[in-house]
């Protein structure tokens, strides 16, 4: 099992976890625009790098959790706005020998244990995963 801060290949694609931090039940916001963040479980909040290491172009579109009783975890859009501008990504055109650092925060369930990354190689088809511990507990 590859742990955080290894970097990792999925096929054309190189991944590193920087962080990942539990974050509470809530995120307070700043704004009177934005609504607080609350979670139906637990907040996580997940700093990783993306690395095109192809030759074609690939889009990033997210990057999902696991537990250890298989459920997912998809990234909170809602979250974007406690993020940095520079690290908030949604939607990446990753041209070759491109790399990204983004955050994403995730609704993960309560009871979550042995939360782990689920990296893939970007293919829309399903391709390549490797799981990636987050050492959270």
């Amino acid at each position: 099992m590859v742990m955080p801060g290894e970097s990792v290949d999925a096929n054309d694609v190189g991944w590193a976890i920087q962080q990942a931090v539990e974050l509470g039940e809530m995120l307070e916001s700043d704004s009177d625009v934005v609504p607080n963040l609350t979670a139906t479980g637990r907040l996580v909040g997940v700093r990783f790098t993306v690395e095109n290491l192809g030759d074609e172009p690939l889009t990033y579109v997210g990057m999902d959790l696991e537990d250890d009783q298989g459920r997912e975890y998809a990234y909170l859009s809602d979250g974007l706005a406690f993020i940095t501008d520079e690290e908030a990504c949604e939607l990446e055109e990753l041209e070759p020998a491109t790399v990204i650092t983004c955050t994403a925060i995730y609704d993960a369930g309560a009871d979550a244990a042995g939360l782990r990354a689920v990296l893939t190689d970007l293919s829309l088809l399903g391709g390549e995963e490797v799981l990636v511990d987050l050492e959270l507990e």
